[in-house]
């Protein structure tokens, strides 16, 4: 299960976001997930991040980690939003 994940950040919300990112990274390979890309604009108020999960499953419980969870605080003072869609390799 391959994704590209959109994330918005307002300017003022890009240190809570930082420190949001970095503990919530390190969760992924403990999920079966593998952070294939990760782009940034100039401004630092977008993201794009190529994540792959070996089952939906693994997915699920990444999204649920209690970690993730507890630093859901730090996500809703960046003011950040996201888009997450499924992706396809194209022959």
């Amino acid at each position: 299960m391959k994704l590209l994940v959109h994330i918005t950040i307002p300017e003022d919300g890009i240190s809570a976001y930082r420190e949001y990112e970095s503990i919530v990274l390190a969760l992924l390979v403990e999920h079966g997930g593998t952070l294939l890309g990760h782009y940034r604009n100039e401004t630092g108020t977008e993201e794009f991040h190529i994540v792959e999960f070996s089952t939906e499953s693994d997915f699920d419980n990444f999204g649920q980690d209690p970690r993730r969870i507890a630093a859901k605080s730090l996500w809703d003072e960046s003011g950040a939003t996201s888009t997450i869609t499924e992706i396809f390799d194209v022959d």
